[in-house]
Parts: structure tokens; sequence; C-alpha cells
């Protein structure tokens, strides 16, 4: 089970890091939105907000209202949509209510942190209109695995088989895809960094001793090539619609 509270509180402590910091998250938006039909819509939900990276995006959909989602409270400070009539649903995606009547649910690399992927999918099926849409993007097994190959220490990431798995029995699946996003860096500690200013790091409270530090970075250093030390996104991107 991963620990919301901790995950909550990884996100609001880095929240005005997270977008000079968030190049590939940047980048799985831009591609996430080439995925969104723009055409009129009534009621849209947006689960895990964030900064509001997707939601300046999704403010100029032909929309009657959209729905804002994130655990975190900062974004009733920071995300001010200019165009569409809005509402701030605060709280876990997995434990509040959804809004009835939806024509598109969207969410931008946050079900990964889920624990159950099935109810959700159930939730998000119950709540959208026949035909309605829920397109998403998320991390899976290869994210972050320099990581877990040195620290041991790793999100539950699904394939995307195990996803659609899970989606097949509540929607038909229009598509899915899958890239590979490697970035490099000098240091081990600007690469740490660099997950920390993410909120990335809600991972696990486990503090390594001095020795198996030394010894993860000592592995991590095996891996670095002529452009520095790799450091692996694995996005993929899902449109689903409601029979």
């Amino acid at each position: 089970m991963n620990d919301k509270t901790l995950i909550k509180s990884r996100f609001s402590a880095n929240f005005s890091t997270y977008n000079d910091n968030a190049s590939v998250q940047k980048k799985t938006v831009e591609e996430l939105t080439k995925l969104i039909p723009y055409i009129n819509y009534g009621n849209i939900l947006e689960i895990g907000a964030g900064t509001g990276l997707l939601t300046k995006k999704l403010d100029y959909l032909n929309a009657q209202k959209l729905f804002i989602n994130d655990l975190c409270e900062n974004i009733t400070l920071n995300i001010k949509p200019q165009n569409l009539p809005y509402e701030f649903i605060i709280g876990d995606a997995e434990e509040i209510e959804f809004p009835h009547n939806l024509d598109l649910i969207v969410s931008a690399n946050a079900i990964q942190w889920f624990d159950n992927l099935k109810t959700f999918f159930q939730k998000s099926a119950q709540a959208l209109n026949p035909k309605g849409k829920l397109i998403f993007s998320t991390f899976i097994t290869d994210n972050y695995k320099e990581i877990t190959q040195t620290f041991g220490i790793s999100l539950n990431y699904k394939t995307s088989d195990e996803i659609l798995d899970c989606a097949k029995n509540f929607f038909d699946i229009k598509s899915s895809k899958q890239e590979t996003i490697t970035i490099y860096f000098e240091t081990l500690k600007d690469l740490l960094s660099h997950i920390k200013a993410t909120g990335a790091n809600a991972v696990s409270t486990t503090n390594l001793t001095k020795t198996k530090f030394v010894e993860a970075k000592n592995l991590y250093e095996q891996l670095r090539n002529k452009n520095g030390l790799p450091l692996t996104y694995h996005p993929a991107y899902f449109v689903l619609e409601k029979p």
C-alpha cells in the first residue's frame, strides 16, 4: 500500500520547485493532450492536477464545467482556469466520490500512486456517460529503473498489459502506447535533487546507512556513460471509452 500521507507531504513540500524540474512530465502532458478530442463536452474531471500543467490545456476545451482533483490543497492557490467554470475536489482520488454525468476523465502521471486500479476503473466507468472517455498517462515498469537497480527502492509500477487487464472489464480500449525517456546528470547529488524537486521521492521513508549509500552510489557510477548518469522515465498513454 502506498503511504498517501507521505505522498501528500512530499508533493506539497516541493510544489514550488516542481515545474522547473518537471521536463519529462511536461513532455508527457504534451503527448497526452494530443489524445484528447477537441469536441463539445459536458462535465470533465481531472485527477491529480498537481501544479496545473494539464489543467492549462483543458481550460481551452469547450466544456460546461471542469472538476479539478488533487491530494494536496495547494492547487486551490495555484490553479486558476480562465475560460471554464471549475470546482476543486480535494482528496485521495481512490476515496473521494466522483461527480456524475462526466463526459471525460483525464489524468497526467498520477495513477501510478494508486493501490487498486480495478476499483478505480470501475469507479470511473460508473461516473462517465455512455461513450465517455478516460484518457490518462502514467509511469510504468521501467520508470526509475536505475534507482531500483542501485538503491533497491521502487514504486510498484505496473506493466501496460496489467493496466489494460484491469480496465478491459469496464472500458473499450481505444489506444495505448508507451515510450522511454532518459535524461542525464553530472552527479548523483544532482540526480537525487531532481527526483526530490518533483516530489517523486514519496516512495519510502527509509534512511540508508552511510555504508549502504556509498555502495549504491558506486553501483550507480557504473551506469555512467558519455552523457552522464542516466535516469529513465517510462510513461504510457491510454485512451479508454465506456461502452
